[in-house]
């Protein structure tokens, strides 16, 4: 459930307008994780995420 959270986090904070960098900032993971969480969100939704 960690893991999805973390996800789901990442995407809202891109949607919210924060840069990939930032958002990995924020959550303490590197910036490609951050890009493959909104390539994952946006191939599939939420789904993708879990």
């Amino acid at each position: 459930m960690l893991f999805f959270r973390q996800r789901v986090t990442a995407v809202r904070l891109i949607l919210e307008g924060f840069s990939t960098v930032k958002a990995a900032e924020v959550l303490g993971i590197c910036r490609q994780s951050v890009s493959t969480y909104v390539k994952m969100f946006n191939r599939g939704g939420i789904a993708e995420l879990l």
